[in-house]
C-alpha cells in the first residue's frame, strides 16, 4: 500500500508540468537524485503530503520525468 502511495506521489512529480526537452545529462542526473531522495523520503515517511517538483526537475519533459519516476521505483531499495 504505501509503495502504491508513494508511486502515485512519483507519477504526480512526474505529470506536475510540461516543459522544454533541452537538458543536460547533469541537469537530468540532479532532478534524478533530487526525485530520489523525495521517493525514499516518502517511503519512510508514508503519511507525509506528496512532494513538491523538485526545483532540479525544471525543464524536465513528462516523458522523461516519467521515464525516471519509472528507473526510481524499479531499482532496489
Amino acid at each position: 500500500m504505501t509503495r502504491t502511495r508513494t508511486a502515485a506521489a512519483l507519477a504526480v512529480l512526474a505529470l506536475a508540468g510540461c516543459a522544454s526537452n533541452a537538458h543536460t545529462t547533469d541537469h537530468l542526473a540532479a532532478c534524478k537524485a533530487a526525485m530520489t531522495r523525495d521517493y525514499d523520503y516518502a517511503l519512510a515517511h508514508p503519511d507525509a503530503p506528496p512532494a513538491a517538483r523538485p526545483a532540479a526537475c525544471k525543464g524536465v519533459s513528462d516523458a522523461t520525468l516519467q521515464k525516471i519516476a519509472a528507473e526510481i521505483m524499479a531499482s532496489p531499495g
